[in-house]
């Protein structure tokens, strides 16, 4: 009875001893200049919280194990840097960072983890941008950061997002000027937000998937070809951007891709490449020196540009499968266009104000293109090679040109245009034929 007594003891000792080490608690507080602070835990359920005020401080927590957290503030600071590694599952880090020239980053191995990182320029004048990294080994992940700038003076903050593995999400958002925003994901079944007010901004999205990462959440990625039985999952992205000299890049390989962005003010490009299956992809830009470029590759594509003000331009690349395409320009220097090649075919383009010119190829299939152009210095160009053609283009107004060939199967064309240079040329071979036109004041060629 007494030995029981005595192993029961010391049963609990151990007991108490192995809860204590995991249950980490760690708590730094400093104010001043040049402050390091460093933590270092091991072991389950650990704990850190640091704050520092002034400027030239360092923080770094390291911790391993399960359910840890780490919070790191640094206020009033100038030129500090806040650094959180975390090996685990579910793990929380946060990170605020308030005035300018600190540098921020998160670094997580694991699943079901999720990094915040907040950082604010001085209330009123800011000399310049923080940095903010968060990268992301795992599934499940999820990334949000904020960067605010001053009322007044230069920004120029960078943020950059990196998720390997499945379903990860990332979130981040940027106030002011000269911003750069990046975010890249590898793995399947990714979604990125990025919003970005303010002028001279650039963002640039990078997914892709298709196929399994390795378990560890590490970089050997092995893509598989549908023929070899691949489970395939979605990407998306999303993009907004309001003023300035606006830049975007969305480029995305893999399955079930979505590519959406929205730039309002003065220097837009947006430029989305999307590589394979259930791809389709929004593009809107509004004011100044638009330039959108869109190519899209294998199966169930879809791609519509809108532009409407100043040095338009659009070019949208579809290679095979069920293809669409919809584009309208409204005002100024007017390009388009379309390149589709098999399969499914379908183009509009609607230009309505300045130096149009349209062209739109089609190469086999279903095909159908409508072109309307009804203002200023026209042009319009439709080919199609193969299968149920359709074709109708109209121009009212200026030196309209036009000419549309269709080669095979059941062809028909409409060709209406009014006043103005008018010159209209149609060919068609083999099939049902048709052909009409009405050219108005300058005549016709069909």
């Amino acid at each position: 009875m007494k030995r029981n007594l005595i192993l029961g003891f010391v049963a609990c000792l151990m007991a108490s001893s192995l809860i204590y080490s995991q249950s980490n608690v760690s708590d730094v507080n400093s104010q001043g200049e040049n402050n390091a602070s460093t933590v270092e835990q091991r072991g389950n359920t650990n704990n850190s919280d640091i704050d520092q005020d002034g400027w030239y401080n360092t923080a770094n927590v390291d911790q391993k194990g399960h359910l840890n957290e780490a919070i790191v503030d640094q206020v009033g600071s100038h030129y500090s840097t806040a650094e959180i590694k975390q090996v685990a599952n579910r793990n929380y880090a946060r990170q605020t960072q308030r005035n300018f020239y600190n540098i921020g980053s998160i670094d997580q191995d694991g699943k079901a983890n999720e990094a915040i990182q907040n950082q604010s320029g001085a209330k009123w004048y800011s000399w310049g941008g923080n940095s903010a990294t968060i990268i992301q080994k795992g599934n499940s992940n999820r990334t949000v950061q904020v960067q605010k700038a001053s009322r007044f003076g230069i920004t120029k903050n960078v943020a950059i997002a990196e998720q390997h593995g499945k379903t990860n999400y990332t979130l981040q958002h940027q106030f002011g000027s000269g911003n750069m925003s990046d975010v890249d994901q590898r793995g399947t079944n990714h979604e990125a937000y990025e919003y970005q007010d303010g002028y001279v901004n650039k963002s640039t999205t990078s997914q892709k998937g298709g196929g399994e990462e390795g378990e560890d959440g590490g970089d050997d990625i092995v893509v598989m070809s549908d023929e070899e039985g691949a489970v395939t999952e979605a990407h998306q992205s999303y993009v907004y951007q309001d003023g300035w000299g606006n830049t975007q890049t969305t480029d995305q390989k893999g399955n079930g891709n979505d590519a959406y962005t929205a730039q309002f003010g003065m220097k837009n490009t947006s430029t989305t490449e999307q590589v394979g299956h259930n791809v389709l992809s929004y593009t809107l830009q509004v004011g100044a020196g638009n330039t959108a470029f869109t190519k899209q590759a294998g199966n169930a594509s879809f791609s519509t540009t809108s532009q409407f003000g100043k040095d338009n331009s659009s070019s949208t690349t579809q290679d095979s499968k069920t293809n669409e395409s919809y584009v309208l320009q409204i005002g100024d220097d007017n390009g388009q266009t379309t390149f589709q090649t098999g399969n499914s075919n379908v183009s509009w383009e609607s230009q309505f104000g300045d130096g149009n010119i349209a062209n739109t190829e089609q190469h086999g299939h279903a095909g159908l293109s409508i072109t309307l152009q009804c203002g200023d210095d026209n042009e319009a160009n439709t080919e199609q090679h193969g299968k149920s053609n359709y074709s109708f283009t109209m121009q009212k107004g200026s030196d309209n040109y036009s000419f549309v060939t269709q080669k095979g199967m059941e062809n028909t064309s409409n060709v209406y245009m009014n006043g103005s240079g008018i010159t209209s040329t149609v060919s068609q071979h083999g099939g049902g034929g048709n052909g009409s036109g009405n050219c108005g004041n300058g005549g016709g060629d069909h």
